[in-house]
Order: C-alpha cells, then sequence, then structure tokens
C-alpha cells in the first residue's frame, strides 16, 4: 500500500475479508470436517450452494465450475438472510 493509502485508513476497522483458494478441487466433505454443520444454508444456483456460520462470521460459497470463497464480518455484523433454509438441530 502507498503511503497515501495507510495514511486515509489508519483508525478505520476493518468491515469484512474475502478468501478465494487458488485450489479448486475443495469439496463438501473437506469443510465440513473442518468447520462443522452450517447453521442454514441456501442453494444459489444448481452448481452453488452457501453454506453459513453466524456465530463466527463465516459465510462459505461452494461452486463446482469455480471452487470456493470465504466471506468474513465480525459476528457482531453478521447478518442472516431471509431466504435460507435451516439446519435440523
Amino acid at each position: 500500500m502507498s503511503p497515501e493509502d495507510k495514511g486515509a485508513l489508519t483508525g478505520r476497522r476493518i468491515s469484512g475479508i474475502s478468501y478465494l483458494p487458488r485450489y479448486k478441487g475443495l469439496e463438501a466433505a473437506f469443510f465440513r470436517e473442518r468447520l462443522g454443520e452450517p447453521v442454514a444454508w441456501r442453494e444459489i444456483d444448481e452448481r452453488g450452494v452457501q453454506w453459513l456460520y453466524p456465530e463466527v462470521g463465516l459465510t462459505l460459497l461452494t461452486s463446482s465450475d469455480d471452487g470456493a470463497v470465504f466471506e468474513y464480518v465480525p459476528p457482531r455484523d453478521f447478518v442472516m438472510p431471509s431466504d435460507v433454509t435451516l439446519a435440523e438441530p
């Protein structure tokens, strides 16, 4: 970052982080083993699903075409979408 950019961001809070792993072969079992069952989920399309973990501020989007995208927000800022399917207790 340039010194000007650093100066402009001083005192600001990070509101979210997105991470796109390069490796595209990660499967649902890999994520379940490491993250557990999601609190809720929703289908994005016939190839993609979104898992939601509000207690840790994590959303995981997996697509058979594009791999995975992790999105983090502080748990206090996590907003549960209205069109999700809640996991069985």
